[in-house]
């Protein structure tokens, strides 16, 4: 398969290259068996354009939200890699620095769209985290979360701006919930609102919070047991952006978290996994 690398003649703006010691003035050309060196006057980045997936530059990743990543151990300079071999349907573009990636990088749709944007730092995640899911070709959300060192720090869930009635009840009271697969569930079908479900009937201790709009669950449902607890974010009944759980193991004296992130209810990418 043919492959281009090539140095664009531009100047690229980014703001971590100012102070950067990248490859600078060189052109790639990979032909087949044959890579050639030229010198590009203008350039300031070395900038490799590769297909997307290509063993060469990048390796397999679990998400199928970025399901390749750029290997360390590259050139330092900008990389794009493209969906097609004629290198006009951008699928993701970032920066290799020191052999390994570092700054903002960026993934696209087949169809243009943004899809996410990590920041890095010397190989990890260190910074802000977008991931951007489209109920529809209106309807675009934007689900952040922050990164330390490759070390879930926070993570902004969706709000329902609108002031709603809250209903309180005991969980499993079955006017509100219905069992299902041995766990109790919010119904379908009830009033708009923000429906609270308690252990017992004093009130004291929430077992469950969710919101209802227009008969399903809608924006941010949190669940406490036991073992955590278990943020997850929906639209019209079903998952779409984050689940987050979080529980502590008291023999090892741990707290663990999982990230998720669902769209439409299928789990489309794995951002922390600690179990």
């Amino acid at each position: 398969m043919k492959r281009l690398l090539f140095c664009l003649s531009f100047i690229v703006s980014l703001t971590y290259a100012q102070n950067s010691n990248f490859t600078k003035g060189i052109v790639v050309f990979h032909d087949a068996d044959t890579i050639k060196l030229y010198e590009a006057k203008k350039a300031e980045l070395l900038v490799t354009a590769v297909e997307w997936g290509d063993e060469l530059f990048m390796r397999d990743s679990d998400n199928e939200l970025s399901p390749y990543v750029l290997k360390n151990g590259l050139e330092d300079g900008l990389y794009k890699c493209y969906y097609e071999y004629n290198f006009k349907n951008l699928a993701f573009q970032g920066v290799i620095k020191n052999g390994k990636i570092h700054g903002l990088t960026r993934y696209f749709t087949k169809s243009g769209k943004i899809k996410s944007e990590v920041e890095y730092f010397e190989g990890l995640r260190h910074g802000v985290n977008k991931s951007y899911l489209y109920a529809n070709k209106h309807n675009k959300r934007v689900f952040v979360s922050y990164w330390d060192t490759d070390t879930l720090v926070r993570v902004d869930f969706a709000k329902c701006q609108n002031k709603l009635p809250i209903f309180r009840f005991e969980y499993g009271d079955e006017v509100y919930m219905v069992k299902k697969r041995k766990k109790w569930r919010l119904k379908n079908g009830l009033s708009n609102g923000i429906y609270i479900g308690y252990n017992d009937s004093t009130y004291t201790t929430e077992m469950l919070k969710s919101t209802s709009i227009n008969g399903s669950l809608n924006y941010l449902e949190i669940i406490n047991n036991e073992e955590g607890q278990i943020f997850s974010e929906y639209l019209n009944g079903r998952l779409f952006g984050f689940v987050f759980e979080k529980w502590s193991d008291k023999k090892e004296g741990a707290n663990f978290v999982n990230l998720f992130l669902y769209d439409n209810g299928v789990q489309i990418q794995v951002l922390q996994l600690q179990w």
